[in-house]
């Protein structure tokens, strides 16, 4: 079949990846990457514009964060012909067009804007500069779909015009032949055919390229909340909350949590009632501007709110150590990512000013660790894996947290589930001593660029490093590892320590392996594992949520047959986890009509702890077996 890439010039999000060459691109290309089953390349994306203030942002090219601008100065960067910006635009395009038998090009925004037209990097006159012929997509969903297209070719010039080879209306809702006068009335008005009309589908979770999902649920009332935490009480949902920083970014790392069945999750930024204690996990996510959002969080009432989140969770530990209850419970976990991990610290310096004004502010203090943000040549931008270490066994071997008590103790289902991921960071945090760390991690192998026949795997790294840092037996944590939740082991594993088993003590490990037997990824191991498809058994349900970019697995596992197939889920859980799933019944495979799915599980069960729990053990043991396969 043909080769094909995706490109677009220059894009504006702080969604961001990181390429096998440790190059930094949007998320956007990479997930499109994936669509296409080619790794993801930094020639995809030459320009990639971070906001960091209303008025500024970082710019990132060929990769690499080079520095940050305002407006009005990158602007008169544009408005030169031969400036580096349009020069790396020419050379990533015509590297793709040597190495890709089709490149499909992406515009941005309107490409009609007429006061930017001088300025244009990414719409016609990448167009003009790759002779590509053009297709104009309207969103009939947003409405006015006649002025999209007819008023946008109206204000085209006639060489422009000349390009539009076609025109495609998505997104429609109901039967598609009752536009058929729409599309007679926009093919008479613009002499241009319009070649379908894609209709509306539900079902399928694709990254956001900048904003949120229109379906993401942001600051429900307080309200609907309280409803929403009476049903979770009765239909034992789990209760995520994010909050929704003014310079947040990647935000498409906690998409794959919203997805599982039984999980409700809030994006929480201006809503009046500060309250946290209606939710099981809070996150503090990535920010493009760290102490800038740090500040914001104290003057909105939002650290407050985190103080109360965390003394919940203390009190929760301490009810433990008293009742050792054997009855189901819900444990609180506060969690940050990144920026959020950052926050989570004793102290943010900057003295430089490279993250925004000089200076040093004072974290939220749940973290024994400290950060001093970097120059913008010292970004840290790496893919790797790894696994939880998360246990009772500080950095420093000579002291013990006095915070982690026997009612804290590590969490078996998360010690030794593997990792995979990526960091994008300016900052250096240091952990203080006797600091439990949350992952040991390794880079994946490297890309080695080959000729028209593509690229292959370097040998990985031996280097290795501890990454983050955990408190109260794991309940509170932190990590630089984007993409954390994208892996379904990892991910099953911590919501079922969400809802605790019966007892703690007694709870194996569902089969992970140990740390101390894991190495660093190898290129048909940990690297393959960096990879997003891990099968192909052509069911949307299975393996496809965020693993965004990374290209086609290889090896056993990556043919369009499921390595689990026919394989019985009450034998693979004696497998893994030693016993039978006495209450289990006998169900084929996904490629033989499908492994239960979390949304078929819950149809068929009463949603009580017992039944919930169990079936987040039961995924979580099916992957233990195929890693991120499942």
């Amino acid at each position: 079949g043909f080769k094909v890439a995706p490109f677009k010039a220059q894009n504006m999000s702080n969604n961001s990846f990181v390429t096998l060459k440790g190059r930094e691109i949007s998320r956007a290309q990479a997930v499109q990457a994936e669509a296409a089953r080619c790794e993801a390349e930094h020639t995809m994306n030459p320009v990639l514009l971070k906001p960091s203030t209303d008025v500024g942002c970082q710019v990132v090219v060929d990769g690499v964060p080079r520095s940050n601008i305002d407006a009005r100065r990158y602007y008169r960067e544009l408005e030169k012909e031969n400036s580096d910006l349009r020069v790396a635009v020419k050379r990533s395009l015509r590297a793709l067009k040597d190495n890709y038998d089709v490149v499909i090009m992406e515009g941005a925004g309107s490409c009609a804007e007429l006061n930017l037209k001088n300025r244009d990097l990414v719409n016609f006159w990448a167009a003009n500069i790759g002779d590509a012929e053009v297709i104009l997509v309207a969103d009939i969903e947003r409405c006015g779909v006649f002025a999209q297209v007819i008023g946008t070719i109206m204000l085209l010039s006639p060489r422009e015009r000349q390009r539009i080879k076609g025109i495609i209306i998505n997104k429609f809702r109901g039967d598609p032949t009752l536009f058929a006068d729409g599309v007679r009335i926009i093919e008479e008005k613009t002499q241009i055919p319009v070649l379908g009309v894609v209709p509306y589908f539900r079902g399928i979770h694709i990254d956001s390229e900048d904003a949120l999902p229109l379906h993401a649920k942001l600051d429900p009332p307080t309200e609907a909340s309280s409803v929403a935490k009476a049903s979770a009480a009765q239909q034992d949902r789990i209760s995520i909350a994010v909050l929704y920083l003014p310079h947040i970014s990647n935000f498409t790392d906690f998409l794959p949590l919203a997805r599982e069945e039984g999980v409700d999750l809030h994006f929480l930024q201006h809503r009046r009632n500060k309250d946290l204690s209606q939710y099981d996990v809070v996150i503090i996510p990535g920010s493009k501007n760290v102490r800038f959002d740090l500040r914001w969080l104290r003057e909105e009432g939002w650290a407050d709110a985190l103080n109360s989140f965390r003394d919940k969770i203390s009190s929760e530990l301490s009810n433990e150590a008293e009742q050792k209850s054997r009855t189901r419970r819900r444990r609180a976990h506060l969690v940050g990512v990144c920026g959020g991990y950052q926050m989570m610290g004793h102290s943010i310096s900057d003295p430089a000013g490279y993250d925004g004004e000089p200076g040093m502010t004072d974290g939220l203090g749940f973290l024994p660790v400290d950060t001093e943000m970097k120059s913008q040549g010292e970004k840290v931008l790496r893919r790797c894996a790894g696994v939880c270490v998360m246990k009772n066994s500080p950095l420093s071997s000579d002291s013990t947290p006095a915070n982690h008590t026997a009612a804290g103790s590590p969490l078996p289902r998360l010690y030794g589930v593997r990792v995979s991921g990526y960091e994008i960071h300016l900052g250096d945090t240091r952990p203080r001593a006797g600091t439990v760390p949350m992952f040991q991690l390794s880079v994946c192998p490297t890309i080695i660029e080959q000729p028209r026949g593509g690229s292959k795997k370097g040998p990985s790294s031996d280097a290795s490093w501890v990454d983050g840092a955990s408190v109260l037996g794991g309940r509170i944590w932190g990590t630089y590892l984007h993409g954390v939740f994208d892996d379904a082991a990892f991910r099953l594993a911590f919501l079922a320590s969400v809802l605790a088993p019966r007892d703690d003590n007694k709870a194996g490990d569902t089969g992970s392996a140990s740390p101390a037997s894991l190495d660093a990824p190898t290129a048909a191991d940990g690297g393959e594992r960096c990879g997003p498809r891990r099968h192909d058994c052509g069911d949307a349900k299975h393996g496809v949520y965020g693993r965004a970019g990374m290209g086609p697995a290889t090896g056993e596992g990556s043919s369009s047959k499921c390595a689990h197939k026919n394989k019985d889920i009450t034998d693979l859980n004696e497998s893994a986890n030693g016993e039978a799933n006495k209450a289990g019944t006998t169900e084929k495979g996904c490629c033989e009509g499908g492994a239960p799915s979390l949304e078929q599980q819950a149809s068929r069960r009463d949603k009580n702890y017992d039944l919930l729990a169990n079936h987040f053990e039961k995924h979580l043991a099916m992957s233990t077996m195929f890693g991120a396969d499942w």
